[in-house]
Formats: structure tokens, C-alpha cells, sequence
């Protein structure tokens, strides 16, 4: 959910008295901590400088402990946002500190999942998944809250391993008597299981209960997260000492808590900024959004907040208004209402352009009030960055938004509001081209000619060319100067965050030029002809069936290893049987077993969408060896801040088997799948029916097996990122 940690920090010590000079300054000398940059701090101009005679006021945030960001900048202490003093955290997740992979991982494998049969330590990049079930981890996880507490925290944060995967063995699936209703083969319905979010409630509740005798006074935060994002039914009350953490802080949510007592109260995680969003780096919140958050958190009693990350490095200048209100309400959200604070931003920050910039922001947050409305359609309906983007920015608003930015800029005169627009303009520009590649994508889908395809290169090109000044720290944009990007790296910039690895962006624009024809859009269909099954590899009856050729993916050269498949079908079963070139003296693979990561040796991949949802598919893959496999689900998780969002759910285990041969004779690779219409949820396709298919391989072009010499082919011409939400590239199969 955010930064990591190493578990081993010590409380740190009170700033207040930093904070309090910074308040003071702000209240009565016209100090305003805009941003984190070098032009963040500015004063307002002041006829006179007025402190009350009698002056003696104390107050304290309303966020008494507000984690946003763990920088040096006098920003973050003077808006009361620095790194949390008495919570010890690690953004949500306590377990990994607790029982750390790369400490026990080799020698206590029992403490990890048991997931196909097989303690599996390593799943889930570096955090590894806890057995439960073993009393030796819940000690270590007790023992890990007793040392923070000693280290002088008064509250530790306490939550699962990020990406949940439940232990399938016999002793997890019995903890506490509360049984799973769904198996292993059921996916994500195995993953999202009640019952797992009740076990995790009772042991975190012991643990509380623990905690009260050992350490009296301390204090418990745990995270209603993932499995636990319910409240728990088996019982309706928390010990004293528990504070529950909403990492979903809607209305929603407070309400489901409403029937249970939770003494200590509760906090909030919050997904205001960030890459993990569907649209990245751009602009994602409003002034009225945060005032009706905050309005939310107030009346929820809500003294303590996280942030999953500081705003990205497109958003610091476009959404400068909206961060700034979001800190002043946390510091005080009853003296002034959000459009005043707004007001006092746009004063405060661009002086003698502040008419222009009012009707920039003013404009630019209408258009992200459209994302509020879309958001939910676009996660849930297609995970289409494309479709939001394009939805969201459309030329007039680009050229409405660029208008009133050159207005500002030609009537600036203060240096420090210069540098300001400098910032604006950097994010604005960022913006602006990833509208410009998004729109002359959908004008060369629309017109699929030779000149779209020359006007989509040129908006890439342009594109790339910004964001390597930016990233190289090109002195018209202000990365060296501001703080804020720090991590404005090349690649995070051209993908805009986590969602836009996919074509167009993706694209080697010099090797597309040419060979312009190959991206004209070629549509692809074969016709699937039913048979007597079953059929083995090596069944005469496959001679009759049609061949296809995959296509060389993301580029126009010719393919080292030429591979095609033919598709038949009975009654039960779909079998697809892939042939290609492999070099005699590469036919030697090891062995890596069931969900193994794959594309690290030769492998075939088959996406299989039956209801005809591109965003939505079955995907399986192997290797010529024959243990190494792997299947999932794909885009069937809607959640956006569920981590298995957007990727492979590889819980789901549903059956298929395949056959692979090696042909050193005849420099071949030969194979075949088998894949049950009841794996895929589907009835046996009727005469006529249309499905979505896509074969794919990866092929490495020398024996040492590097990834940076893999050559991609698949049918469609494109071969399907398992990580990038709506990105199929599909054909279209009717069943005969």
C-alpha cells in the first residue's frame, strides 16, 4: 500500500515546536507553506503586522499525528505532515516486519503459505504470506508489537502482508473454527473469503488482549484492509486499547463499523495521490472532494491520518489548490471552509495572475469532478486508461486550460510567481502530451490510414523527447528545483504511473517508422470446428486444421522462431496445439514447477475470453519442460486498491493439462493444450457462438536465456502484459 519500512525505528521526537512557530507566522505575519519546493514558502504582503497585547493560544491539529511524508522539507512540519511520532507503522502492514521472508524464508518454511502443495515463501515480491496457523508466527508477530512498544511508540500499527493469499493447509483452514466455504480452485472467491478476515480479527483481537496485560497504555491500530475490510462478525467489541484504521474512509464504510464498539476509535489511510490510480500522474482530487472527506474524517472522530504516498510528480502544481486545502483542514477544519482556503492559495501563490489561474483551476477541477463521476465505470467496466484519458481530456479542454496558463505567464512579473507557473506549466505540459498521444490514438483507430499513423509517431515522439529533458533534469522544468520530484524518473514518467505499459506508449517509434503498414489494424477471426475427442497431440486429425501464424509483437522485424496454432474443439474440452522453430542446441530447460513465474524460458501463453469481455479472461501458460505451468484469472478483481488489481490472479487454479515434445531432429517445438469448457465456467459453445482467443510465445533468441534477447510473438500481433488492466488484444473465434 506504500513505503516500506525496515520494523526497527525508534520514536521520534515532537516537533511542535517548529509547527508552532510556523502557525504563528501563518496566522499573524502572512506565511504561507504552498509546496515543498524551493518557491513553496512565500509571505503575503502585509500593511501592518498585528499580534495581539495578550496573546495566549493553545491549540493542536486536528490530525494530532498526520503522516504524509517522511521529507526534510519545513513544508511538511509547517503543515503538521511529517512521519508519525508515537505510531509506529509500516503503511499497513506489520506481519512481514514481524517475520521477515529473507530471515526465515530458508530456514522456517513452515511459517509461509502452503499454496499447490508447497511451502512457498517467496510469493508476493518480498512479503512473504504467513501460515497462520503455526504458533511460532503469531509469537513472532506479538513479540515484533512488545519491542516497538519498548522502542518508545505508544500505538503499533498491526496488519497482514499486503496481496493476501490465504494458507491452503489443514490447520489455517480449521483456526478458530471458522471454516472456509469456498476451496483453493475457487480463485478469488478463495482469496475474498469471510472467513480469513474473521481468523485474522480473532488472532489480531488476542493479540490486543495480550498487549493490555504486558504493556498497559499502548495501543493497537489495526487495519481493516483487504480480508479485513469488513468488521468482524464473531464478535462486536475491541479491547480497550484497539484503534481501528479504515483504509476505505467513505461513508460506507464508517457506517459498517457504526454497530460495533471500538473504544480507542478510529483512523484513516488515504488514497488522495499516487501512481496506483487508473490515470496516474494526473490530477485526481478537488476542493470539494477533500472539504467533504475531511467533513467525513471530522465527524468520524478521526484524529490520525496516513497518506499512501506524497502527490506524484504531475501533481504538485495542477493540484497545488487541493493539497494545500487538504492540509489546512487537517490542521484546523473549522475556522475556514474549503473555497476560502482555496481563495487564500490562489492569493497567496500567483498575485497579479491570479484572475487567469483562478479560471485555470476552476476549469481543470470541473473536468476531474468528471473522473469522480467515470471513476468507478472505468475501474470496473473496462480498466481502461485509454477510455479515461481520452474521456477526461479532450482538446477543447487542453486549449481552454493552455489559454489561460499564457495568459498568467504573459503577466507575470514576480520572480517567485514565476517560479510557481514554471511549475504549472512543467505538470500542465505532462499533461498535455499524454492528451495529445491519447487522442491521435483514437483518431488512428478511427481512421487506421498512413497519416494517422504518422501524426500518433510524431505526438509519441514529442512525448518522449519532454519527458527525457524532464528526467535528465532539462533546465525549462523545474525537477532540481523542487524537491517534489524527486521521483520523476524517465520510466515513470512515460508510463505515467503503473497502467500505461501498453501500447502506444510502449511502442519503439524508429522501428514502427519503418515499417508504417505493419500498424494499420488487421482484424483477426478463425473458425473453430467441432470434432470427436478426444485428441492427443499427435492426432491425424489436426492435419486438417487450419493454421495460424502469430506475428511478431510491438515491432515490424521478421521472427527468429516462426510459430503457428490450429484450434479444435468436442463436446467437452477446447485444445489448441502450438508448432515453432527452437534451435537444436536450446532444448535443454529446468524444471520450476506449478506457478512459477513464467517467461523466463521458452513458453506458450492462450488467453481465453468466453463471455466475449475483452478486460476479462482466462490465461494460461507452460514451458516445454513439463512441470512448469501456471493459470489465472485476469481482470476479474474490480478494486482498484486491491493489490492483485490489474494482474494475473493466480489463486485461481482451475484444471487443464497440456503436452509438450522436443524435435532436436527437426528443430522443433511441439505442444498442445486441453482446456475444459467447466474450467472456463462455460457451457459447451453452441454453433455460431463467438469467444475471444489470443496465442501467444515468448521466445529467447540464445542458450544463456536473457531476458533482454526474449522475442514476443502472439496471433493478434500483440501478446497480452498481464499487468496491464484492459489491455487485451483479442481475435474472434466462432465455434462451427
Amino acid at each position: 500500500m506504500g513505503k516500506r519500512s525496515t520494523g526497527k525505528e525508534t520514536a521520534r521526537p515532537f516537533e511542535g515546536t517548529l509547527f508552532g512557530v510556523a502557525e504563528f507566522v501563518h496566522r499573524y505575519v502572512g506565511a504561507r507553506f504552498l509546496s515543498p519546493d524551493e518557491s513553496g514558502t512565500t509571505f503575503v504582503p502585509q500593511s501592518i503586522i498585528h499580534v495581539p497585547p495578550a496573546l495566549d493560544v493553545k491549540s493542536a491539529p486536528h490530525f494530532a499525528e498526520h503522516d504524509m511524508r517522511d521529507g526534510d522539507e519545513l513544508f511538511y512540519t509547517a503543515n503538521h505532515a511529517r512521519r508519525f511520532n508515537r505510531i509506529w507503522s509500516r503503511f499497513g502492514h506489520q506481519h512481514p516486519s514481524a517475520v521477515p521472508m529473507n530471515e526465515y524464508g530458508k530456514a522456517h518454511p513452515e511459517y509461509f503459505i502452503l499454496t499447490g502443495g508447497v511451502r512457498q515463501p517467496e510469493l508476493s515480491a518480498g512479503d512473504g504470506q504467513l501460515c497462520l496457523s503455526n504458533a511460532e508466527v503469531r509469537e513472532l508477530i506479538y513479540k515484533h508489537i512488545l519491542a516497538r512498544c519498548d522502542d518508545g511508540f505508544d500505538i503499533v500499527e498491526l496488519g497482514q502482508a499486503d496481496g493476501f493469499r490465504p494458507c491452503q493447509c489443514q490447520e489455517c483452514a480449521a483456526l478458530y473454527g471458522i471454516q472456509p466455504t469456498t476451496k483453493p480452485g475457487d480463485g478469488i472467491a478463495f482469496h475474498n473469503d469471510h472467513a480469513w478476515g474473521e481468523k485474522l480479527w480473532i488472532m489480531h483481537r488476542d493479540l490486543a488482549l495480550r498487549l493490555l496485560k504486558d504493556r498497559p497504555g499502548k495501543k493497537i491500530m489495526m487495519t481493516s484492509y483487504g480480508p479485513t475490510i469488513q468488521p468482524p462478525q464473531t464478535f462486536r467489541e475491541f479491547p480497550e486499547n484497539t484503534i481501528i484504521e479504515m483504509m476505505h474512509s467513505d461513508a460506507e464504510a464508517f457506517a459498517a463499523w457504526q454497530q460495533l464498539k471500538v473504544p480507542g476509535g478510529f483512523s484513516a489511510y488515504l488514497y488522495n495521490w499516487g501512481n496506483f490510480h487508473l490515470v496516474g500522474l494526473t490530477p485526481l482530487t478537488t476542493v470539494g472532494m477533500i472539504a467533504e472527506q475531511n467533513r467525513l474524517l471530522v465527524a468520524n472522530n478521526v484524529h490520525s491520518v496516513q497518506v499512501n504516498g506524497s502527490p506524484g510528480a504531475g501533481q504538485w502544481g495542477l493540484e497545488g489548490p487541493n493539497i494545500y486545502v487538504y492540509l489546512r483542514l487537517g490542521i484546523d477544519p473549522a475556522t475556514q471552509s474549503a473555497g476560502e482556503i482555496f481563495d487564500e492559495y490562489l492569493q497567496a501563490a500567483f498575485r497579479e495572475c491570479e484572475n487567469p489561474m483562478r479560471r485555470f483551476f476552476t476549469s481543470l477541477q470541473k473536468r476531474v469532478e468528471l473522473w469522480q463521476t467515470i471513476r468507478n465505470y472505468a475501474y470496473q467496466s473496462g480498466r481502461d486508461p485509454i477510455f479515461a484519458l481520452g474521456t477526461l481530456w479532450t482538446p477543447d479542454v487542453i486549449n481552454s486550460l493552455e489559454e489561460d496558463l499564457a495568459t498568467a505567464e504573459s503577466g507575470v512579473q514576480l520572480p517567485e510567481v514565476r517560479r510557481r507557473l514554471d511549475i504549472v506549466r512543467y505538470e500542465f505540459d505532462f499533461l498535455k502530451h499524454l492528451a495529445l498521444v491519447v487522442n491521435a490514438w483514437r483518431n488512428h483507430q478511427a481512421m487506421n490510414n498512413a497519416a494517422s499513423i504518422t501524426q500518433l509517431l510524431d505526438t509519441i515522439d514529442a512525448r518522449n523527447v519532454f519527458i527525457a529533458g524532464v528526467a535528465n533534469g532539462d533546465a525549462k522544468y523545474p525537477k532540481k528545483k523542487n524537491p517534489a520530484y524527486r521521483f520523476a524518473s524517465e520510466n515513470n514518467l512515460k508510463y505515467a504511473g503503473r497502467y500505461l505499459d501498453r501500447a502506444p506508449f510502449n511502442w519503439d517509434t524508429a522501428k514502427m517508422r519503418a515499417s508504417p503498414a505493419a500498424l494499420l489494424q488487421k482484424s483477426h477471426s478463425l473458425a473453430i470446428e467441432r470434432v470427436s475427442g478426444p485428441l492427443t497431440l499427435e492426432s491425424p486429425r489436426w492435419e486438417k486444421a487450419e493454421a495460424h501464424a502469430l506475428l511478431p509483437s510491438g515491432g515490424a522485424e521478421n521472427l527468429r522462431a516462426p510459430t503457428s496454432f490450429r484450434v479444435l474443439c468436442d463436446d467437452t474440452n477446447l485444445y489448441v496445439r502450438v508448432s515453432g522453430e527452437q534451435p537444436a542446441d536450446q532444448m535443454s530447460f529446468v524444471a520450476r514447477g506449478h506457478d512459477a513465474e513464467l517467461w523466463l524460458q521458452e513458453s506458450i501463453v492462450i488467453n481465453v475470453s468466453p463471455i466475449g469481455d475483452r478486460a476479462r479472461y482466462f490465461y494460461f501458460a507452460y514451458e516445454p519442460e513439463a512441470t512448469s505451468f501456471n493459470e489465472a484469472e485476469h481482470g476479474f478483481i474490480a478494486d482498484y486498491l486491491h493489490p492483485r488489481y490489474g494482474w494475473n490472479d493466480e489463486s485461481w487454479g482451475g484444471g487443464w493439462t497440456f503436452e509438450t515434445k522436443l524435435v532436436p531432429a527437426k528443430s522443433r517445438w511441439e505442444s498442445m493444450a486441453v482446456i475444459p469448457f467447466e474450467t472456463l465456467r462455460a457451457k459447451p459453445p453452441k454453433s455460431g457462438d463467438t469467444w475471444y482467443v489470443n496465442v501467444g510465445r515468448v521466445h529467447f533468441l540464445n542458450a544463456a536465456g536473457k531476458k533482454a534477447s526474449r522475442e514476443f510473438s502472439a496471433w493478434t500481433g500483440k501478446l497480452n502484459a498481464s499487468h496491464i488492466p484492459g489491455d487485451a488484444s483479442f481475435g474472434k473465434a466462432t465455434f462451427k
